[in-house]
């Protein structure tokens, strides 16, 4: 009858360590914890006087931008350089749009760090955009947003 007990007391034990360790598995990579590659097209585009770069001599055109992985809840961020080509300053405005899925536009997000102030003819201004992917996204595997620089003085 002893021995029984051992077994059983034995088994029990190894089934709570079992558990335990499962359970704290599911707390480090969550179920619904996915890194996504997440292919992104679309075109980075200005009104008229402006022109975005990747590099701050203004040799290399910006006209698309490579997001890279992401996971759910994360964020990955691009420089670009905007040069003022007109004739006067320029004070910005961006706008995402034509998010393909539709509802990609529900779960991320594009910021700038642009601090509002005017760029004077031929002035460049480096800028950091920020794609930002909400932690509750679904179903979304690759996506294209159609990012516009807009001008106004």
């Amino acid at each position: 009858m002893q021995r029984k007990e051992v077994i059983f007391t034995s088994t029990i034990l190894i089934l709570i360590t079992y558990t335990a360790t499962l359970f704290l598995v599911m707390q480090v990579f969550p179920a619904g914890q996915t890194t996504l590659a997440l292919s992104s097209s679309g075109s980075v585009q200005t009104t008229e006087g402006l022109r975005a770069y990747s590099n701050l001599a203004c040799t290399t055109p910006q006209t698309s931008i490579a997001w890279g992985e992401l996971e759910k809840g994360g964020s990955t961020s691009v420089t670009i350089y905007v040069k003022n080509v007109g004739d006067s300053p320029q004070t910005l405005s961006l706008v995402a749009s034509d998010w393909t899925p539709t509802t990609a536009a529900d779960y991320m997000t594009v910021d700038w760090n642009y601090d509002n102030q005017p760029i004077n003819p031929n002035g460049v201004v480096e800028i950091t955009l920020t794609l930002s992917v909400d932690a509750d996204s679904q179903g979304i595997t690759s996506f294209s947003v159609n990012l516009l620089i807009v001008g106004s003085a």
